[in-house]
């Protein structure tokens, strides 16, 4: 495993980001295939749904760290599903703790469903999701991310946490 320097910290930023506009992606087309439009149900204002991103940095991080034993693939499903979830679950408290409303609730549409952020069929979906990105697009992307300069990355991901603060910081000053 590397050690945490600030480029390896900047580089998994950038990874992070680059993730979330993956899920920014998927999330449009999930829309457009539900919805028939380009419904945007984003929580930042810039095009990056982070939430997808942990499930995918999960998935990751399982595929690269757990090689060999037993029901391996059932092992990197579940913690996929973990992360998925606790995404799931923490941006939706988060949301309607700044805002007071739900930005999505599960529970009008799916049975078996552990509250309005998680349940089990479209969380256990997007986790095979994040583990076939692990799979097959993931080694892919890294070589690519290689190719983009660290002053480039370095200003996507002062770009994304400035999106972040703007966007939660106008979000909790509305609820007052």
């Amino acid at each position: 495993m590397k050690p945490y320097t600030t480029k390896r910290t900047l580089e998994v930023s950038f990874r992070f980001l680059l993730y979330g506009v993956l899920g920014f992606l998927l999330e449009r087309g999930i829309n457009l295939v539900a919805y028939g439009l380009w419904f945007d149900n984003s929580v930042l204002f810039g095009p990056v749904q982070p939430m997808y991103a942990v499930g995918m940095m999960g998935a990751v991080w399982a595929s690269e760290h757990i090689k060999t034993g037993r029901f391996r693939v059932v092992r990197m499903f579940l913690v996929a599903y973990a992360f998925t979830a606790s995404s799931e679950w923490l941006s939706g408290m988060g949301y309607r703790y700044l805002t007071g409303r739900n930005l999505w609730d599960y529970r009008s549409t799916f049975a078996l469903c552990q509250g309005p952020y998680t349940c089990w069929l479209p969380t256990s979906i997007f986790a095979g999701l994040a583990l076939s990105f692990a799979f097959f697009m993931a080694p892919r992307l890294a070589r690519l991310e290689k190719r983009v300069p660290l002053v480039l990355k370095t200003l996507f991901v002062v770009l994304f946490i400035i999106d972040i603060f703007v966007t939660y910081g106008g979000l909790y000053a509305q609820r007052g």
